[in-house]
């Protein structure tokens, strides 16, 4: 499998079009057309655009590799601390942002929570790890859609 074939696979199982894909990510509308009929292959930048787009190695876009997801390094025992350390914080600022949400966003983040719960309590670890898989690409989807910068902070 090659670079055009997988990017168009990509992008149908998205649901979007080339011209969405080429807004979302920057590349040109022409440069997409032309990666998906063979022509040309994306550059380094925008490899990078698809990669993060998709949420996929460069290796599993160029069809050299069936992982679709990239590994998440997390061995450096000061991140890993680091992170423990805030989620206190983050749960807090989850809990005073739903404050001012409806009541059926708040039911849908409680469910969304609870649902959470159950999958990292999962005995059977292959279970575990595809339903976190499943969640991670979610939120890279929510990310991608909320990138207009509406709903970060900072």
């Amino acid at each position: 499998m090659n670079i055009a074939v997988r990017l168009k696979e990509l992008r149908v199982s998205a649901g979007i079009t080339q011209k969405e894909l080429a807004t979302s990510t920057g590349i040109a509308l022409q440069s997409i057309i032309n990666y998906e009929n063979g022509r040309r292959e994306p550059n380094s930048k925008a490899m990078v655009a698809l990669e993060r787009y998709f949420n996929v190695t460069g290796e599993y876009l160029r069809g050299e590799s069936s992982e679709r997801t990239p590994e998440y390094s997390w061995e450096d025992p000061e991140i890993m601390a680091a992170i423990r350390a805030s989620f206190p914080d983050q749960l807090r600022q989850l809990n005073d942002t739903l404050k001012d949400c409806s009541a059926e966003e708040q039911q849908a983040v409680f469910t969304i929570l609870v649902q959470l719960r159950s999958v990292l309590n999962l005995k059977d670890a292959a279970k575990r790890q595809t339903a976190i898989s499943m969640i991670r690409n979610v939120a890279v989807d929510v990310e991608h859609l909320t990138s207009d910068g509406t709903a970060k902070e900072g």
